[in-house]
């Protein structure tokens, strides 16, 4: 059981990986490649987009070590998947919009914004859970 576990956690820490190379060669690729080939206000959504992705993919490293059994571990895997989704829909909207200006795109932004918000909810939830059978 305890290989399962590291398997699922190894793909976990993974996704979170995938997230921060992604957000780096963005903000390397907007800071070395893109002035005058991209809007100043596309630049902007690339740099906000890279920072929320980084920031969330080094979350779901840290959320991916939590081992919790029963109903604690559906919280678990509620939150590394909000984390994912919502990270790739806001940063990956943002994207689109910059490269294409295709402003249709706009609407999964708040749909990834969204995801993080109830995801870092689900989180709290999750410690506070730990926190009260705990204690």
């Amino acid at each position: 059981m305890s290989e399962t576990l590291n398997r699922q956690q190894g793909g976990w820490i993974a996704a979170g990986a995938l997230h921060g190379l992604i957000a780096l060669a963005m903000e390397a690729f907007a800071a070395h490649g893109l002035e005058g080939r991209v809007s100043p206000e596309g630049l902007e959504w690339i740099d906000t987009g890279a920072h929320l992705e980084m920031f969330h993919g080094l979350t779901l490293i840290a959320v991916a070590s939590l081992r919790a059994a029963g109903a604690l571990g559906l919280w678990a895997r509620a939150v590394r998947w909000g984390f994912f989704f919502g990270a790739g829909l806001f940063a990956g909207s943002l994207y689109v919009r910059a490269f294409t200006g295709w402003t249709a795109i706009a609407v999964l932004t708040p749909i990834g914004g969204a995801l993080l918000i109830l995801s870092w909810i689900g989180l709290l939830m999750f410690g506070a859970r730990l926190w009260w059978w705990r204690a």
